[in-house]
C-alpha cells in the first residue's frame, strides 16, 4: 500500500487544524496507575512546534527497501541523507545489548504479523526512575489497525541498582472478559468521560482533539507491568462516534488522518515487588501464564479468546531478585521525537 505524504495530505489541514488549537488549551488527568500526567497546553504547544515549523517529506526522498533492517532501530534518517518514512523513538540504550535479550523489533513474543505487516508501529521508551533504568519496547499502532486489536507486544528491560538486568516479553491486554477487541471509547472530550480500564481512548472528527491514551489492564499479569501510553493522534479512529474506519491494511487509504503527526508520546509504568512474583529465569505463555520451559505441552496449542484463535507462545523471562518496585512518582516520560522526513502511518 502506498503511504500518504506528509506534504500532500497533512499540510493543508493544519491551517485549520493549528487555527482551532491555539484557541483551546485541554487538560488531562488521571489514570488506573495511580497517576496523574502533565497538562498539556495544546495550542500553545502546536502553535510554536508544530504550525510554526511543519515537517514535508516526499516519496522521492524515501530510502530503498535495502537500507532498511525492519528488526533493528534506526534513527528517521540513514546516514546517506534519505528518510526511513517512520521513527522507533527512543534508541535502545548500550547496557541494553549487553543483555541476554537483544532488542529487536522481530523477537518470539510477537503478535501475529506485527513486525512483518505494521513494523513502524514499534516504539522505544527510555527512562530512569529511583536507580532503575527502563528500556521499553512497545507495539503501539495508533491507527485504526492498531485499535481493533486487544494485545500488543511489549519487552521491558529494567537495570536496577545492582546492576542486574531484568527482562519480560509478553501482550499488553486492552480488553477483558472474551472480547475480541479493546474497550475502545471515545475521547473525554466528546462529553462523557470515561473511568473503564483497561481502555483505548480515541478521537472522532466532531469532538475536539486529544491525546490517545493507551492503559492496559492493570495486574494481568501480577508479575508483569501496568502500563499507559498517551500520543498526539494521527488518526481518527472512524468518520463519526460508533463507526470504526476499516482497520483491514488494504483499506489504510480510507483511514482518516487528524492532520498532526504522534511525534510527541508519554509513557507511564508501573511495576510493585510486593506483588507475587517469580524469580530467576522462568517461562510464562504471552498472556502471563506460567509454562514448565519451551516443551510445555500448552507450547504451541491454539487459544480462542472472543471468536479470535492464537498460538500459544512459551517465552522466557527473568527478574532479578534485587529489583525493587517501579511507581509514581517519576515513572513516568514524555518526549517531542525527530520527525524529519515521516510519512503516514508512522
Amino acid at each position: 500500500m502506498k503511504r500518504e505524504t506528509i506534504s500532500k495530505h497533512l499540510v493543508p489541514l493544519l491551517v485549520v487544524v493549528c487555527f482551532v488549537l491555539a484557541l483551546a488549551e485541554t487538560r488531562y488527568q488521571g489514570s488506573d496507575i495511580g497517576l496523574n500526567f502533565q497538562t498539556i497546553a495544546f495550542g500553545k504547544y502546536y502553535e510554536e512546534e508544530w504550525c510554526g515549523n511543519p515537517v514535508t517529506s516526499t516519496l522521492e526522498q524515501l530510502c530503498p527497501p535495502e537500507l532498511h533492517d525492519p528488526n533493528v532501530w534506526h534513527p528517521p534518517v540513514h546516514p546517506s541523507g534519505c528518510f526511513y518514512g517512520h521513527e522507533h523513538g527512543d534508541p535502545p540504550p548500550q547496557w541494553v545489548y549487553y543483555s541476554r535479550w537483544l532488542p529487536s523489533f522481530s523477537h518470539p513474543g510477537n503478535t501475529p504479523h506485527e513486525n512483518t505487516h505494521k513494523h513502524t508501529g514499534f516504539k522505544g521508551f527510555y527512562l530512569r526512575d529511583d536507580g532503575i533504568d527502563i528500556y521499553v519496547i512497545m507495539h503501539l499502532d495508533t491507527n485504526p489497525n492498531g485499535h481493533a486489536s486487544r494485545f500488543h507486544s511489549y519487552q521491558v528491560w529494567a537495570r536496577d541498582r545492582r546492576r542486574r538486568i531484568s527482562y519480560w516479553n509478553l501482550w499488553a491486554d486492552f480488553g477483558q472478559d472474551n472480547n475480541p477487541g479493546p474497550n475502545l471509547r471515545p475521547s473525554d472530550t466528546c462529553g462523557v468521560p470515561q473511568q473503564i480500564r483497561p481502555i483505548m481512548s480515541v478521537n472522532y472528527p466532531e469532538c475536539s482533539i486529544a491525546f490517545e491514551n493507551w492503559y492496559s489492564r492493570a495486574g494481568a499479569p501480577e508479575w508483569g507491568w501496568d502500563l499507559g501510553f498517551n500520543v498526539k493522534p494521527q488518526y481518527y479512529n472512524g468518520p463519526r462516534q460508533g463507526q470504526s474506519s476499516d482497520p483491514n491494511l488494504d483499506a489504510m487509504g480510507t483511514w482518516i488522518p487528524t492532520g498532526l503527526l504522534n511525534d510527541v508520546r508519554r509513557i507511564e509504568l508501573a511495576w510493585y515487588a510486593f506483588r507475587p512474583h517469580p524469580t530467576g529465569i522462568f517461562y510464562s505463555t504471552q498472556f502471563g501464564e506460567l509454562v514448565n520451559g519451551p516443551n510445555d505441552p500448552v507450547c504451541g496449542t491454539q487459544r480462542t479468546i472472543g471468536g479470535k484463535t492464537y498460538t500459544v507462545l512459551c517465552l522466557e523471562q527473568y527478574i532479578s531478585p534485587t529489583i525493587r518496585s517501579v511507581s509514581f512518582p517519576g515513572n513516568s516520560i514524555q518526549k517531542a521525537y525527530n520527525f524529519q522526513g515521516i510519512v503516514l502511518p508512522n
